[in-house]
């Protein structure tokens, strides 16, 4: 084989093993955060009862959080699915989800302050063209589920 080959050859597998040494650094870096693995949204109507509820498999780089939502309560609505990104600045976590079913228009936000190593509370923002600012505020939990806590 020639040299030139032979550094090509090279120059490729060594690209592939620094992107794989990255996604596996990556991979530990967010194992080890405190905000990764799995969590639950708890919806409340006005009365403070639960009507809704989601597993959220989280995964924190830094301040940067992202992960899939699938709901679990109530039961009609358990194919439903999302995506999810947000941030832990401070105390808050701010978040955004979307639908990963385009036929399924449900999208929106969530602002939840931190209370212990297991519990964040706030809202959930949903766009509501009848009310007079077009948010609609929505209590919700962000709970670390009893399966991980640390």
């Amino acid at each position: 084989m020639d040299p030139i080959s032979i550094g090509i050859i090279s120059s490729i597998i060594g690209g592939i093993v620094v992107i794989c040494v990255q996604k596996l650094v990556k991979s530990i870096k967010e194992k080890s955060n405190p905000y990764t693995g799995k969590w639950e949204n708890h919806i409340y109507d006005n009365n403070g009862t639960v009507i809704k509820r989601d597993v959220i498999d989280v995964r924190q780089n830094g301040i940067e959080m992202n992960g899939t939502i699938k709901r679990e309560f109530p039961p009609d609505q358990i194919h439903r699915r999302w995506e999810m990104t947000g941030r832990i600045v401070g105390k808050d976590f701010f978040a955004i989800f979307w639908s990963t079913d385009p036929t399924i228009n449900s999208y929106g936000s969530w602002y939840v302050h931190y209370k212990n190593d297991f519990l964040f509370e706030g809202y959930y923002l949903k766009l509501n063209e009848k009310a007079k600012h077009g948010v609609s505020l929505i209590r919700l939990d962000f709970v670390k589920s009893n399966s991980n806590k640390k």
